[in-house]
């Protein structure tokens, strides 16, 4: 069981640079509010504090540094614990085998889609007769990923992909091309100029379509619907669908 912790340095750099516990920050909870998310905000919410950067991904100080509440949005625990933990486990897996084991170098990007929902609620504080600042933490719509296998000296085996799935009991998966991620995210963060990765990382070599598949067979029943879907450069060419 881990403890989760807030980084002070947030509001006061100059006296703290690590994070810590919220009971040994140094910051009133005033302050620490100021800045980020406190572990009062989930108490009751029915939602986790779910990984950005994830913990099995991790090992010793580096998977205790995931556990800071800067590294966390309001998950639904279903999502979070099997569908999201599903993926994870999936991703993990096929990135050892298909890049870290060829001498590849990963690169990932994880990033969240805001909605106006908010914790903590009002009316969900009623029957426990308590008190506490309302509607502080946004509750994403969506969380995405992309994905880079990056390697020196053979092209072929660089790869990427994407993917984007909804926050919610029985959530819908999509994986697709990096650039096909740009494009949804400009249009739910309404602003053209979002680019995740530098360039495409070799997104239409077979070695990705290998390992997608893979993935997919992995996922099979974990997410609803699940379609595992490509549309490569440029975004005017019709889109090819798998599955």
């Amino acid at each position: 069981m881990y403890t989760w912790f807030v980084e002070p340095q947030l509001k006061d750099g100059n006296t703290c640079t690590e994070m810590k516990i919220e009971s040994k920050s140094g910051l009133t909870k005033d302050y620490r509010k100021s800045t980020q998310a406190i572990c009062e905000d989930y108490e009751n919410t029915n939602y986790d504090r779910g990984h950005l950067n994830p913990n099995s991904f991790q090992c010793d100080s580096g998977r205790t540094a995931t556990f800071t509440l800067t590294n966390a949005v309001p998950m639904d625990p279903c999502f979070n614990r099997i569908h999201w933990g599903k993926l994870e486990k999936s991703l993990k897996d096929k990135l050892r085998k298909n890049c870290l084991n060829e001498s590849g170098t990963a690169y990932l990007v994880t990033g969240a889609v805001g909605s106006t929902e908010k914790i903590p609620k009002e009316n969900g504080d009623k029957e426990g007769d308590r008190n506490r600042t309302y509607d502080r933490v946004v509750v994403p719509s969506h969380i995405w990923t992309a994905v880079c296998c990056d390697h020196k000296y053979n092209n072929n085996l660089k790869f990427s992909f994407a993917f984007l799935a909804e926050n919610k009991e029985e959530p819908k998966l999509r994986v697709f091309s990096a650039e096909q991620l740009n494009e949804e995210l400009r249009k739910m963060y309404k602003s053209q100029n979002i680019r995740v990765l530098a360039d495409d990382c070799n997104a239409q070599s077979p070695k990705t379509d290998e390992v997608i598949k893979s993935m997919k067979k992995d996922l099979n029943g974990a997410f609803r619907d699940p379609k595992i879907e490509f549309q490569y450069p440029p975004p005017s060419k019709k889109k090819k669908v798998f599955g």
